[in-house]
């Protein structure tokens, strides 16, 4: 499991799209306390619900859901002790429209292709004498 230093929280609003009158959201997931949890490619040993994929221009890829995302709240109902069918129950539900998505995120890879380098950074201020006045 990551260490919790290495995880933010972030609150997500996120409109469903009606397609062919089903209210779809353009993500799966994974996950849920009837799961194995050794299996859980995200984070082993952890039963959450965890976004597996994520559709190009969904409704969750334009409100900023990532793969690997652990929702752990959806609309103020608790998703960290739930089965995965009633995880689904909860964020498939065609009467709620709209919904508020307490996810936590991990900030730290070991993929090389995703780690980034801190480089310095120089300011040049340009002074203009019109300003100056």
């Amino acid at each position: 499991m990551p260490d919790m230093s290495d995880q933010i929280f972030q609150v997500i609003e996120l409109e469903k799209e009606n397609q062919d009158g089903k209210m779809i959201l353009g993500c799966s997931v994974g996950g849920g306390i009837d799961q194995d949890e050794y299996q859980n490619p995200f984070s082993k040993g952890d039963s959450g619900i965890f976004v597996s994929k994520i559709r190009r221009l969904s409704p969750a890829d334009k409100a900023g859901l990532e793969v690997g995302d652990k929702i752990v709240e959806v609309n103020g109902k608790q998703l960290t002790k739930i089965s995965h069918e009633n995880a689904l129950k909860l964020l498939t539900n065609d009467a709620e429209e709209f919904l508020e998505l307490k996810v936590m995120r991990n900030m730290v890879t070991d993929d090389p292709r995703l780690m980034m380098k801190r480089a310095a950074v120089e300011f040049k201020v340009a002074r203009s004498s019109r300003f100056m006045e």
